[in-house]
């Protein structure tokens, strides 16, 4: 009888891999799109849609908006 394949790593361990990985780099013109991938990322991880868009609601999308709005900032100071 063959025993069941254990996961390589637990869901946990996966969703500090991509933090590890995606956080350091989401500055700057790339943290908009690092963030949605991080978010998309967890998302596949986990395969729990409420609970993903629950968390990107609350972690990612503040970020994302203080990103969005220092990017406007800049715009509007280049432009005037």
């Amino acid at each position: 009888m063959t025993r069941p394949k254990r996961q390589a790593y637990s869901k946990g361990e996966l969703n500090q891999m991509i933090d590890s990985v995606l956080h350091p780099l989401a500055t700057g013109e790339n943290a908009v799109a690092i963030l949605l991938l991080d978010g998309i990322l967890h998302s596949a991880v986990e395969q729990d849609p409420g609970q993903s868009i629950q968390k990107f609601i609350r972690y990612s999308l503040p970020k994302i908006l203080k990103a969005d709005k220092k990017k406007r900032k800049r715009t509007r100071l280049q432009i005037g």
